[in-house]
């Protein structure tokens, strides 16, 4: 990743961070800031546990589309092991390296 790549994800990861305390700005005010630390904690924590259950929802998507793509890369060098079964030698077609 470019450092201007790496800066413009983090610019869009802070202006979501900003829009999401607008909303809450919005709906709840600032009555966060009279709440008991505790309080705030449990909150903390249920979030984590909502991001570990989406983090699992993502790993099993992750794993099923590892498993395809691992299909797809056998499935490919099956056709090419065919074509070159098929193909005469010397006739200058690279099945590896194709031109485009």
């Amino acid at each position: 990743m470019t450092r201007d790549a790496y800066l413009e994800s983090r610019m869009k990861f802070l202006e979501a961070v900003l829009a999401k305390a607008e909303v809450g700005y919005a709906e709840y005010g600032d009555r966060s800031y009279g709440r008991e630390p505790s309080n705030l904690i449990g909150e903390i924590q249920e979030e984590i546990v909502d991001i570990a259950g989406w983090g699992a929802i993502a790993w099993c998507k992750l794993e099923r589309l590892r498993e395809k793509a691992a299909e797809l890369e056998a499935d490919i060098e099956k056709m090419k092991k065919r074509l070159r079964s098929r193909l005469s030698h010397g006739n200058g077609l690279d099945i590896d390296n194709p031109s485009p």
